[in-house]
């Protein structure tokens, strides 16, 4: 249940009425009241840490990964391939290396067909169905031209086949995986399947050219007609997604770069799922807990692009919309049963809040049309990543 009085008081809150405190900063000054009454002016200490204030557009990840990341905005949610994959898992990401692909392709960074891999984006989840843990993995990765992607599709399958006969063999299975086409993915489609360790699972992947993409998706612990119907479904979805985002390619030139810049870079560099990029708001809501919620608020906010360092900044069309996207995100973390915390020294009324069933704090600021989310493994490290935020901001 939401905690009204939490929840109420961050309704109330618009940053707005904070500016005339920031616009003093600069001069370190604040009004307030000596022993006697008399105003007085004392000095603003915004506890900002070692972090950069000052705007810097360094660790900006590749064209290739950022290519990624415009793709995304085609992707299908996790849900909406199946609402049972309830909980998002760390292969949603940008694909921008042979590396990338191994992760969850075994082997592919051995394939010579690869080299001609450019980027991609890949969503996963994993979830529950009938008590038994259940898991999808799907995208689309993107070639130099239709003839490299063609080539790409049944050398991947005999790698992936090798890796998992092998895999069945350490765990002293006498099952081998079968590599076969199936009817409604497409021409030249291969799909490598294996009764998988657990009994009455099977692990499947399906892989597909479509121009110069490759169509990829991996289920595991389901059955094999429930699998099958699922790969139909998705590969639809994914061909589409394909065709949309037809016109992604590798930049030098990056969009949004200004927005980059006003974020908070990390004191080391970092390179977990979306650091170093820009997003858009679809990209974006894949990281969410709810995607097709946060999306929808997104969307509402007039959102376009969303950095991702230390703190992540979304720039919403209007600073009223930037509040009421604000306050989406503290009243879901309130629904979630997440507990409030001190606010940033000098910054009474940005929320931060310890992250339900987790460890992870959080603090929240609306400043003009920009929103930014701090999160840190301590009340002391969000704190200063928002507080650094509000001074850079203040310093662009």
């Amino acid at each position: 249940m939401r905690n009204t009085t939490y929840y109420a008081l961050h309704v109330r809150y618009r940053l707005s009425a904070l500016m005339p405190v920031v616009a003093v900063a600069s001069a370190a000054l604040l009004a307030g009241c000596a022993v006697d009454g008399t105003a007085v002016r004392v000095p603003i200490d915004y506890q900002t840490g070692h972090y950069a204030t000052t705007p810097d557009d360094s660790g900006l990840a590749s064209p290739e990964r950022l290519a990624g990341m415009r793709l995304g905005e085609f992707i299908p949610f996790r849900g909406d391939i199946d609402p049972m994959f309830t909980e998002r898992t760390p292969g949603t990401s940008p694909k921008s290396s042979l590396k990338n692909l191994s992760g969850f392709i075994p082997g592919a960074d051995t394939v010579r067909e690869n080299r001609a891999f450019r980027f991609g984006y890949t969503t996963s989840g994993a979830g529950e169905l009938n008590g038994r843990a259940v898991g999808v993995y799907a995208g689309v990765l993107r070639y130099s031209d239709a003839h490299a992607a063609a080539a790409a599709v049944p050398a991947m399958a005999r790698r992936v086949a090798a890796e998992w006969r092998a895999t069945l063999t350490a765990a002293g299975k006498k099952t081998r995986p079968r590599a076969a086409p199936l009817p409604g993915l497409g021409k030249g489609n291969t799909v490598v399947s294996a009764a998988w360790i657990k009994p009455g699972t099977t692990r499947s992947l399906a892989l597909a050219p479509h121009g110069s993409d490759v169509l990829v998706a991996v289920f595991d612990g389901l059955s094999g007609s429930r699998t099958e119907a699922l790969l139909r479904s998705t590969f639809t979805t994914l061909a589409d997604a394909g065709d949309a985002g037809r016109g992604v390619t590798v930049d030098q030139k990056q969009p949004n770069v200004d927005l980059y810049a006003l974020a908070v870079p990390y004191l080391k560099t970092e390179t977990y799922l979306y650091d170093g990029t820009v997003a858009g708001p679809k990209t974006q809501a894949q990281l969410a807990d709810d995607s097709s919620v946060d999306y929808d608020a997104l969307r509402a906010a007039g959102v376009d692009a969303v950095a991702n360092r230390a703190t992540v900044l979304y720039r919403a069309e209007s600073s009223k919309q930037a509040v009421t996207l604000r306050d989406h995100f503290v009243a879901a973390a309130s629904d979630a049963g997440s507990s409030r915390l001190a606010s940033p020294q000098d910054l009474p009324d940005v929320p931060c809040y310890r992250v339900a069933e987790s460890s992870t704090v959080e603090c929240v600021l609306a400043d003009d049309r920009y929103v930014a989310r701090a999160t840190g493994e301590d009340l002391t490290e969000a704190q200063q990543r928002i507080s650094a935020q509000v001074v850079l901001l203040q310093n662009a």
